[in-house]
């Protein structure tokens, strides 16, 4: 992959009810460029990638900024299956291991 570069970014802000309310985002862009001159042809080829994930909100109140984060929910569910995934196998092993060691080791 090219460049990549990523950098939290505020963005246009809205007056709600007396307040001011700024939306901060990380920003995260990737470009990608390749090219090959050969004796009868030359070739390019490019592409690239921009992604937003939301990171909080900033609140402009009587001069006051407070800043409202915005839980990444589909992080902490993966993050969620991945332990899953590591420690479901693991108790199930454990619940053989104990269950053979029960019987002596003889399998029916």
């Amino acid at each position: 992959m090219g460049d990549i570069q990523s950098k939290v970014v505020r963005g246009q802000s809205r007056m709600v009810e007396g307040q001011m309310l700024v939306p901060v985002v990380r920003r995260t862009v990737g470009v990608t460029r390749k090219a090959v001159v050969g004796s009868n042809s030359v070739s390019a080829q490019g592409g690239g990638f921009v992604c937003l994930h939301p990171v909080g909100v900033v609140v402009e109140r009587e001069g006051e900024e407070t800043i409202l984060p915005i839980p990444d929910r589909t992080r902490q569910t993966l993050l969620g299956m991945l332990v899953a995934a590591i420690v479901v196998p693991l108790l199930l092993s454990l619940g053989v291991w104990m269950g053979r060691k029960k019987t002596g080791g003889k399998e029916k």
